[in-house]
């Protein structure tokens, strides 16, 4: 019977009123167990499984209840309590992101964190948007054809977000570029999406930056060597950094041979499709989340790749070097916190 009174927790009533019609239908059947109703109510609610109706009311105010009261559910679920689901939420809300490359990937993984709250951005995307961002970018509109892409993003962010804060740079992201010049020095976490000059090196080199700094990066992007990417999550002290995935691919690919692509001419790809980017989006986004999350788990470490032929993910661990030039001493890293 106590397993058919979850069904009463609709929110309509209180719980000494169902304690009341607890008593009534166990005497029908024969049997007294109003302390065990107590005690299973007790129990679910210290487990965040039962919380009060009104709990997001005692922590956000009603505009931000109306918008987030369903994430703000899903993550009840996450974190098991009212306390750290909102906590949660204001930690999203209070990040600083760094996105480098607004394109395929990088304008959808965007357009993803404002609609769950994140607001404060620094954009950086030397291009602007054009006919081909049709099949690919999260904000394209005719109207805005020519237009620097930063600044269409933040135009987005500055429509959703409940207390938007933007800045835009319509730079590249060269090997030489000055980090902190670039994005400035109070951002809590870098999204590189950035294919030029190459994702590869433009990684490793924010990634030496993000081991120094105590930041997160995540690597996101890719649909050429990395069909499908799910992003790479690096967090100094917890997972390999950017050259110890280096390290670690010079020598499981020493004898690959690369493949000749089978197109010859190019210049006229379209790259990923919507549904590439946006599946590889959503992995991107769900691995911030987790991040950022009291009790998500353990932060991953490899790499996964989504394969369209056969519906099936690829992935595989990859552990921090020990001997990496990079973030091998371990005594000068502290893991990451919140």
């Amino acid at each position: 019977m106590l397993i058919d009174s979850l069904e009463w927790f609709d929110g309509s009533v209180s719980v000494s009123e169902l304690e009341t019609r607890f008593s009534s239908e166990s005497s029908a059947v024969g049997g007294d167990q109003v302390s065990s109703f107590r005690e299973f109510v007790i129990y679910l609610y210290e487990k965040g499984i039962l919380v009060r109706k009104d709990w997001m009311d005692d922590n956000f105010p009603p505009q931000y209840v109306a918008r987030f009261s369903r994430q703000l559910n899903f993550f009840l679920d996450i974190e098991e309590s009212a306390s750290a689901a909102s906590a949660l939420l204001r930690r999203i809300m209070e990040c600083k992101v760094a996105l480098i490359g607004v394109g395929a990937v990088g304008s959808w993984i965007l357009k993803e964190l404002v609609q769950i709250g994140f607001q404060r951005f620094v954009l950086v995307d030397p291009k602007t948007l054009s006919p081909a961002d049709r099949v690919r970018n999260a904000f394209f509109d005719h109207a805005l054809l020519g237009k620097p892409k930063v600044t269409v993003a933040a135009r987005y962010i500055n429509s959703q977000a409940i207390a938007p804060e933007t800045r835009i740079q319509q730079r590249p992201l060269d090997l030489d570029t000055d980090i902190t010049s670039l994005i400035g020095s109070d951002v809590d976490l870098i999204i590189n999406t950035a294919d030029e000059p190459y994702i590869g090196a433009t990684s490793i080199k924010l990634s030496r930056y993000c081991i120094k700094k105590d930041l997160p990066l995540l690597v996101a992007g890719g649909f050429d060597a990395h069909l499908g990417s799910l992003s790479e999550l690096i967090v100094p002290g917890r997972t390999p950094c950017s050259d110890c995935y280096a390290i670690y691919f010079e020598k499981a690919l020493q004898d690959w041979k690369p493949i000749s692509h089978p197109v010859t001419d190019r210049r006229r790809g379209f790259g990923g499709l919507p549904s590439m980017t946006t599946f590889a989006a959503s992995a991107a986004v769900l691995k911030i989340v987790r991040l950022y999350s009291e009790k998500g788990g353990d932060i991953e470490k490899g790499r996964g790749e989504f394969l369209f032929d056969n519906y099936h993910i690829d992935s595989f661990k990859v552990e921090r070097n020990s001997d990496c030039p990079t973030c091998g001493d371990a005594k000068i890293l502290q893991p990451y916190e919140h």
